[in-house]
């Protein structure tokens, strides 16, 4: 597994008019969307060791492409947020049977798409519980692609 890491720092809204909705910068990578405590800016993914020293330059440069864009008051924050999730080194979830332990299934590691992934995947563990062929195959989502 790898660590996944976003940060957000909060901004003042400035005298420009105020965000109605969350704009998506895609050249730029981030977000903005306003908040009771400000605007908050997001970036994009970093993926780093779970304690590696924080990295703000993805934030720092956010901040200045939407000052640039908008134009913001001071920031909110002391410090920008850091939060980390595990993730999947391929990206794929492990979906199937646990490869040492007969009767438990494996069903995690979605990344940020469990909500939009989870029929298909009740669908997988369903038949596999039932002894049906699972709707699709299922092999690049084994726990034994990865070597122990």
């Amino acid at each position: 597994m790898l660590w996944e890491r976003g940060y957000h720092r909060h901004l003042e809204p400035a005298d420009a008019p105020p965000l109605k909705r969350a704009v998506h910068d895609v050249d730029g990578g981030y977000v903005m969307v306003s908040m009771e405590t400000g605007v908050r800016i997001t970036t994009g993914v970093e993926m780093a060791d779970r304690d590696a020293p924080r990295n703000y330059a993805q934030l720092d440069a956010s901040i200045a492409d939407a000052r640039a864009q908008h134009g913001f008051g001071a920031e909110v924050d002391k410090e920008p947020w850091m939060g980390r999730r595990p993730t999947m080194i391929d990206s794929l979830p492990v979906v199937g049977p646990a490869p040492r332990h007969d009767g438990l299934y494996f069903n995690f590691g979605h990344q940020h798409l469990g909500l939009s992934m989870a029929p298909g995947s009740a669908r997988i563990i369903a038949a596999l519980l039932t002894g049906a062929p699972p709707p699709i195959d299922i092999t690049p989502f084994s726990a034994t692609r990865f070597p122990v």
